[in-house]
């Protein structure tokens, strides 16, 4: 979805696949480790907010292994 993320992307989001991210079984954690207040802050808008979540969260590692919970 964001290919320019690839880069800094956590390694093992990679294979992640859109069904594992829409059964919550990703391995994403609920919260990136970057505080809302940091996320919220760098975005104007509603959608930008969301970018600079999705930005923060799949830097940080994953809570469990992606595809097991």
């Amino acid at each position: 979805m964001f290919p320019e993320l690839a880069k800094t992307m956590n390694p093992a989001y990679r294979r992640v696949t859109v069904a594992q991210l829409l059964s919550h079984s990703s391995g994403m954690p609920y919260q990136p480790n970057t505080p809302e207040s940091l996320t919220d802050g760098r975005g104007k808008t509603v959608q930008d907010k969301r970018y600079e979540y999705v930005k923060a969260a799949v830097a940080d590692p994953p809570e469990a292994p992606p595809g097991t919970k």
